[in-house]
């Protein structure tokens, strides 16, 4: 009689939950939004979602987009040598050095599709930052070709800010690295030639912690981020104060010098030492909130570990300011160094 008892209350509980909702349908699309304003180097990206019933009836390059910075005409001159993410997308491109403060308005519409319109605003510019960079050790947990915890030996970048930490302020950093070779003794021109032919350059690789791999994704805490943007990866982080400045680090795994080749012969002509060496760049952008609540979702979307497909799985979030359309329209400020060698 107790079972019975509980059955009926359970599935009376399950019954009393349910609810019908009946979502809009979309029958003509929706203009998508990509647009990243930084400095003098933006782009406004624009393409058409896929209605839930047939095709779009309605093309990107019919789409026409007005954008207006306090209350002034931008001229946004479209990109035909674009590569597009995706198909469909068209791409505009302007000169404009922004000034910070700036409130950019945009418009986009188009017959047959709803007009939409987002804002943003110019963050300032960053200072010129004090770069330091320090090799340690740190603790990686359960490498998975290992197996087991292990020290690494990383290199942990410091960026020193000359200004106080402020609410709602938000950074990324990107860190480089290239390959060179250093010469020492009598080296001939076409062994040069071969080396620096091996030179190259990219993004680094940011070293995660076993802190950074136990932070839950769903979480409303300010963690830092680390996502996927331009082809590298980013961290986005809020600083942290010292004294009066703003300060921020991110980690990268550490390279070393190493002697490559070499020749002691006794005739001093034929001494010689090639080594290979690692010199950075250090990329700081200050985003707009924008920027950040879109990054955010993206770091949820792409690490969350709940099951999509569970009833009762936490829901993931897409981040949008476009009203009556979807994407990102944000802005930000970047500082960009010089190529630094740091003794390693």
């Amino acid at each position: 009689m107790k079972n019975i008892f509980s059955l009926s209350t359970l599935l009376l509980l399950l019954l009393s939950c349910e609810r019908l909702v009946d979502f809009p349908q979309d029958n003509s699309g929706k203009i998508h939004i990509n647009a990243f304003v930084a400095g003098a180097d933006s782009r406004i990206n624009v393409m058409v979602s896929q209605p839930l019933n047939g095709t779009e009836s309605v093309t990107a390059d019919k789409i026409r987009l007005i954008l207006d910075a306090d209350g002034e005409s931008v001229t946004l001159i479209r990109d035909l040598d674009y590569a597009a993410s995706y198909p469909g997308e068209v791409s505009y491109a302007t000169d404009i050095d922004f000034e910070p403060g700036q409130n950019l308005k945009l418009i986009a519409e188009a017959e047959g599709l709803p007009s939409v319109v987002a804002h943003t605003t110019i963050p300032e510019k960053l200072p010129v930052p004090a770069i330091e960079c320090e090799r340690m050790s740190a603790h990686m947990k359960k490498d998975p070709e290992l197996g087991t915890d292990h020290l690494v030996e990383i290199f942990k970048f410091r960026i020193t800010l000359d200004e106080p930490v402020s609410e709602n302020s938000y950074f990324a950093v990107q860190i480089y690295v290239r390959k060179f070779h250093e010469y020492t003794g009598n080296v001939n021109e076409r062994v040069k030639k071969y080396y620096d032919s091996l030179s190259e350059e990219g993004y680094d690789d940011i070293f995660v912690n076993s802190e950074m791999m136990e932070n839950p994704a769903l979480s409303s805490q300010k963690v830092d981020l680390i996502i996927d943007y331009e082809g590298g990866e980013m961290k986005v982080m809020t600083a942290f104060q010292v004294e009066d400045k703003s300060v921020l680090e991110i980690p990268v795994k550490a390279t070393e010098k190493r002697l490559l080749i070499a020749s002691y012969g006794q005739n001093p002509e034929d001494q010689y030492e090639i080594y290979e060496c690692f010199e950075y760049k250090v990329k700081v952008f200050r985003l707009s909130a924008e920027m950040y609540h879109c990054f955010k979702a993206r770091y949820i979307a792409d690490n969350s570990d709940a099951p999509i497909h569970l009833g009762f799985s936490p829901v993931t979030y897409t981040y949008t300011n476009v009203e009556g359309g979807l994407g990102i329209f944000g802005a930000m400020s970047v500082y960009e160094s010089d190529w630094k060698y740091y003794e390693n």
